[in-house]
């Protein structure tokens, strides 16, 4: 039952990036990769959660969790493409893909990105495989890490848009706000947000 769920489960980010490679095939921007990164988690939340968990209060709060943090960021990457069309490192890497340059970006971009989305998601896949605890203590404080990276990522998001958006700092780099304390304060505060729903598949 467990190799069906999760082979089944599987099948969602490859739906998910395979249609992002047909958008970005047809609008010309890879960069659509990044902002199924985000909206993925948020279907496979969604997807073990109707299919297979109880929908107790601790699936609920992960599910709602998951997509508050995804759907933000795939909402952010959209806002991006529109203002800055693709992004130049993905120009650097098909420039180095020569022949057939599609079918290795299909499969080295897309597919490895839907590989690792798949990786990731382990902590929403056990906790709506397997049935969960009532809310307790570990929910809580999965679920107040989780807060605490969410915040900062966006913060941190926010703070280098409106920092790009200043033609004066053109060439410079961003060290006030969340950035003064780290260089990628939101890598940071992600790291945090997955840490506390891994906390929170523990019940």
């Amino acid at each position: 039952m467990i190799i069906q769920f999760l082979l089944i489960m599987l099948l969602v980010p490859v739906a998910v990036f395979s249609l992002a490679y047909r958008i970005a095939h047809l609008t010309g921007k890879v960069t659509f990769l990044d902002a199924a990164w985000g909206g993925g988690f948020a279907l496979i939340a969604w997807a073990s959660s109707f299919a297979y968990s109880p929908r107790e209060l601790p699936n609920l709060l992960l599910a709602l969790a998951v997509n508050l943090w995804g759907l933000r960021l795939a909402w952010y990457v959209v806002k991006r493409i529109a203002k800055t069309g693709e992004d130049k490192r993905y120009l650097d890497i098909l420039k180095g893909y020569s022949e057939n340059a599609e079918r290795k970006a299909f499969l080295r971009l897309f597919m490895l990105q839907a590989g690792l989305q798949y990786i990731v998601s382990a902590a929403i896949l056990r906790m709506n495989y397997i049935d969960p605890k009532p809310v307790g203590a570990v929910t809580w404080v999965g679920l107040f890490l989780f807060a605490l990276g969410f915040v900062l990522e966006a913060v941190a998001d926010g703070q280098l848009a409106a920092f790009k958006r200043d033609l004066n700092n053109k060439g410079k780099i961003l060290q006030s706000g969340v950035w003064k304390a780290s260089r990628h304060p939101n890598y940071f505060g992600e790291s945090l947000v997955w840490l506390g729903l891994a906390i929170m598949s523990l019940t």
